[in-house]
């Protein structure tokens, strides 16, 4: 597989992890917008809400995890991008520091 192809398919699923993960931000946002409101009600109400603040806890807990295991995938496959451009680089003959310089100039 060439190099530029092997690219795109990393640049592919980068984006695709980009739009994963603002799906999720928005998921998680209308989730606590949803649990703020609860609590507002609850708080009117003069319920006791530690067992609705455990919950949340508890789902934050989750979702930390979950974010913390996307951002690990994101790093790897933001590792393997690098690699890859790298490679495609010394294989082109041209340094990155050269390129990068390129890119500056313009």
């Amino acid at each position: 597989m060439s190099d530029d192809s092997t690219r795109d398919i990393i640049i592919s699923r980068l984006e695709q992890l980009t739009g994963q993960l603002s799906a999720f931000r928005t998921e998680v946002t209308e989730s606590l917008t949803a649990l703020n409101e609860r609590l507002t009600a609850l708080k009117a109400k003069q319920y006791d809400t530690r067992p609705i603040w455990q919950a949340i806890e508890a789902r934050l807990e989750r979702l930390e995890e979950k974010f913390d295991r996307l951002s690990d995938k994101f790093d790897v496959v933001t590792g393997h991008l690098v690699s890859v451009q790298a490679d495609s680089y010394r294989s082109s003959g041209v340094s990155m520091i050269s390129k990068a310089t390129e890119r500056n100039d313009h």
